[in-house]
């Protein structure tokens, strides 16, 4: 008769017998020898603890409410609804730009659901609404790089998209003839600088061949670019009056008496100056001399004319980088463009750089440049070579109204330039220091991608913090460039913290 000992060990080795069939089946309808149920067992207990490990790893990234937290912003996951937790509440929010501003740079994200939600009490909204959805984090993203053009006599700006403007044809311009709607006056602006002609100097147009109508432009664009010394006619201090030396067998010249010296196919200019020197003219300066009848020879019209050979042995040439110029040192930057209508912006060889834009199809643009001398290495105003400063750009106007719609060539050509004043770049924006004059002027001032400029608010410092912002994030940006953006909502925590009057959910 069998033993309670044996009657216990048939037990088990049927119960091994029922767990092998069940882990191990019976391969080729063989049964398979029982083993022990310590292997199931193990790998059991292992699946569970790395279910609990993952478990806890999704809570840390995928934190969910917790009414401990004091403040936060919370994504609701079925309907992207967003809430800002202060004070055990939560407030609807519309954008993470008020978060930040509510909060500080590090305020985290974390999802919740309807359930979550409901377990707690909800506050009036919060925020700024037409604050924009984010602002960089990024140094990288806050940009100098600025275009504007004068398009159908207004302006339109963008920032940060130098690649989508070269890529519908920007490039440099080598000057431009244009006029400000409302204005009388025209200007030339090349490099850097503008050039005003005076509307009461009539002759001036005629005298630069300018030929054709200027450009008509907004206010707004031609003050972008530093002022040149007006462009109109000149004559030296005393005409008539006597030098301190004369040349050789001709003491009848006097001051502001022309000298042409001709060369083969060529003429150079002189003016004599009270030195008695012979101050050689640039073509433009000779087109522009005005001359007198108190002194002999005195126009371009009635200029002694000699050989080279007789002007080298009875006149000395002014040294004219120790000498001071009777004319202005800054229409250099001019030179290689007179004459004006020397060639043509639409047919010829020279279409792709012309020397002035000046015809209805091409559209001149200004370029932000950060402290850099005008690279043509022709003379500029001061102000350019010390600052951030305007360059003289253009594009065709079907490139131009492709890159309002931040459209690249592939695409056909809009009828109509976008309604909008400035595109900036997503996800992009300025964080500016304006500055007038090659001098930095406070506060600072913010352009986001909603092509709109926020003041920072009283407390500056406070605001920079909570959004994460260095003085290494701050750009240079003269205050006119600044103007041509509209302005937006003020960004700070005074201004995120006021409650939206319609309340709700955001």
């Amino acid at each position: 008769m069998a033993s309670n000992k044996d009657i216990l060990e048939a037990q088990r080795y049927n119960r091994r017998r029922l767990i092998t069939s069940f882990v191990a089946g019976s391969p080729e309808g063989k049964e398979v020898e029982p083993q022990a149920p310590t292997r199931p067992f193990v790998i059991g207990a292992a699946l569970a603890v790395v279910m609990l490990l993952v478990s806890v790893g999704l809570r840390f990234l995928y934190p969910g409410a917790d009414n401990k937290q004091s403040a936060g912003l919370a994504v609701v996951s079925s309907s992207g609804a967003r809430y800002y937790l202060q004070d055990g509440q939560w407030h609807p929010i519309s954008n993470r730009t008020s978060a930040r501003l509510l909060g500080d740079s590090s305020t985290g994200t974390m999802k919740i659901s309807d359930t979550d939600l409901a377990k707690y009490s909800q506050g009036q909204a919060l925020g700024i609404a037409d604050a924009p959805e984010d602002v960089p984090s990024d140094k990288n993203h806050m940009t100098a790089d600025w275009t504007s053009c004068a398009i159908a006599e207004r302006t339109f700006t963008w920032i940060g998209n130098s690649s989508l403007l070269k890529s519908n044809g920007l490039r440099a311009a080598r000057s431009a003839y244009v006029a400000p709607v409302g204005g009388t006056d025209s200007y030339i602006v090349s490099g850097s600088s503008k050039f005003r002609i005076p509307a009461a100097a009539g002759e001036t147009v005629a005298r630069l061949r300018l030929g054709s109508s200027p450009i008509s432009v907004n206010p707004n664009w031609i003050s972008l670019f530093d002022d040149g010394p007006d462009l109109a006619t000149w004559t030296v201090e005393n005409p008539g009056g006597p030098m301190d030396s004369y040349p050789q067998n001709n003491n009848s010249l006097r001051q502001g008496s022309i000298i042409a010296v001709k060369d083969t196919g060529s003429t150079t200019y002189y003016v004599l100056v009270s030195t008695g020197h012979a101050y050689p003219l640039s073509p433009l300066a000779a087109a522009l001399y005005e001359g007198s009848p108190l002194a002999p020879n005195g126009t371009i019209e009635t200029a002694l004319t000699i050989q080279p050979g007789a002007f080298a042995q009875a006149f000395t040439i002014a040294k004219t980088d120790v000498e001071p110029s009777p004319f202005p040192k800054e229409w250099a930057a001019l030179e290689g463009l007179y004459p004006f209508d020397s060639d043509s912006t639409t047919s010829g060889s020279d279409d792709d750089n012309p020397k002035v834009v000046r015809v209805r199809d091409q559209v001149p643009c200004a370029t932000l440049e950060q402290g850099k001398s005008d690279s043509s290495g022709a003379v500029t105003t001061q102000q350019s070579s010390t600052t951030a400063h305007a360059t003289l750009t253009f594009m065709s106007q079907e490139g131009a109204r492709r890159s309002t719609w931040n459209l690249d060539p592939t695409a056909a050509t809009p009828a109509s330039y976008s309604a909008g004043s400035a595109l900036v770049k997503s996800g992009y924006g300025t964080l500016a220091q304006g500055s007038t004059n090659g001098q930095t002027e406070t506060p600072l001032t913010f352009v986001s991608d909603l092509g709109l400029r926020h003041s920072l608010g009283d407390d500056q410092k406070d605001t920079l913090q909570r959004l994460g912002w260095g003085t290494d994030y701050v750009q240079t940006v003269p205050e006119q460039w600044l103007e041509l953006i509209p302005s937006g909502v003020e960004l700070s925590n005074r201004a995120a913290r006021r409650e939206v009057a319609s309340g709700g959910k955001s």
